[in-house]
């Protein structure tokens, strides 16, 4: 899978999940991270999802612009993305795509 194939399915796993997020995640609590954040788990996925509003620092002085993270249960973190420009860090394939391209 190329990057341009890849780039599409995330933007469409954003257009499923950050909705989701919004309407059942809670405010995310870390003690490491003075920013907040939206999370959400469901099914065997752990979701998070920070935007430039939630001041969430990824490095000293550097905080998070529009952001989705996920881990699936067994395989670890299978999406780091973010837009605004997009930026897709990790992105492993497998059947969780399809399963949360289903989220509604």
């Amino acid at each position: 899978m190329n990057i341009k194939e890849k780039e599409k399915i995330v933007r469409a796993m954003i257009d499923v999940v950050i909705p989701y997020i919004n309407k059942n995640g809670s405010a995310l609590k870390d003690e490491n991270s003075p920013g907040k954040a939206l999370q959400l788990e469901v099914r065997e996925f752990n979701l998070i999802y920070s935007t430039p509003f939630t001041r969430l620092e990824i490095l000293p002085g550097e905080f998070a612009k529009y952001g989705l993270n996920v881990w699936a249960n067994g395989q670890g973190k299978v999406l780091s993305v973010w837009w605004e420009p997009f930026d897709l860090r990790c992105f492993k394939n497998g059947q969780w795509v399809d399963k949360i391209l289903q989220l509604s």
